[in-house]
């Protein structure tokens, strides 16, 4: 009997576990799509029809109870607190995106189309994991045409249409890295000039850099979960490393620059100095 009662009672507390982590919602915030290549600070400073847009996809999110941040508050944020020289602008998007503290960031492309036959509007969303930049979901919705001036109405409508099924393929992959984590790839690799490689011997104990790269990352990546593409005498790649959404310590967002640093901390208390670069979900580490 207690047997019963206990096996009922784990029974109850796994899925209530199971049932919280489903309702974690995400902090989103809608952007205007950047064309690659782009002057950054002009395709964001959009039309007063696309801005209103935006703000219907925003409030489309908020009506189903997703917390939302105001992109264009964050724009004027880091815009008035920060200097960009030319070499920097294309950065400027990453740095809104890290400052607002979203979860999420869901790109709009947005086309306003005014025909004799009638006008329309299109949008394309896209969401996408704020920290690695992998898409989440991605939708399209058309207004469809009609005889109106009201781009309001026909944005309106076209994000209505997009909704339809984003939400519920964006909740599910964003579920699937509360439980699992997020996947990154970490690259390292050494200068020509460098004086170690992934044989080197480290420490007292004579062990090689590669196994003590892999016991670090068993130890450091989120459920113990990692994988190892390849490994040579100059390179070892890790093309699938688990990092947690939350600090489990602080609770805090926790995001790929902070696991960079960590690795970095790994790399200089074995008295090696390296370069770390960041480029969407890969890490990028050069030993000098």
């Amino acid at each position: 009997m207690k047997r019963n009662v206990l096996f009922w009672l784990g029974l109850f507390i796994s899925s209530f576990v199971v049932a919280q982590v489903s309702t974690v919602q995400p902090s989103i915030m809608v952007i205007p799509f950047v064309p690659e290549g782009a002057d950054i600070r002009k395709s964001l400073d959009v039309s007063n029809e696309k801005r209103q847009v935006i703000a219907q996809i925003s409030g489309a999110f908020a009506d189903r109870g997703f917390s939302t941040k105001d992109f264009y508050a964050n724009f004027k944020s880091v815009s008035q607190n920060a200097v960009f020289e030319d070499e920097t602008q294309t950065d400027l998007k990453s740095l809104i995106i890290q400052s607002s503290g979203a979860d999420i960031f869901v790109e709009a492309d947005i086309s306003i189309n005014l025909q004799n036959d009638g006008n329309s509007v299109r949008v394309i969303i896209k969401a996408c994991e704020a920290s690695t930049a992998k898409v989440l979901a991605s939708k399209i919705g058309d207004s469809g045409k009609f005889y109106t001036t009201d781009i309001g109405k026909l944005g309106a409508r076209a994000v209505e249409k997009a909704m339809d099924g984003f939400l519920t393929t964006m909740q599910h992959s964003f579920d699937d890295m509360v439980i699992n984590g997020r996947s990154i790839v970490v690259n390292i690799s050494f200068n020509e000039s460098s004086n170690y490689n992934t044989t080197s011997e480290i420490g007292d104990g004579g062990d090689e850099l590669r196994d003590l790269l892999e016991l670090w990352m068993e130890e450091n990546s989120y459920k113990n979960y990692y994988h190892i593409q390849g490994t040579t005498a100059k390179k070892m790649i890790f093309d699938d490393v688990r990092i947690p959404l939350k600090d489990p310590k602080t609770g805090h967002n926790y995001n790929i620059n902070k696991f960079s640093r960590s690795l970095a901390n790994f790399f200089k208390g074995c008295g090696i100095q390296v370069d770390r670069d960041l480029n969407g979900g890969t890490l990028y580490i050069k030993v000098k």
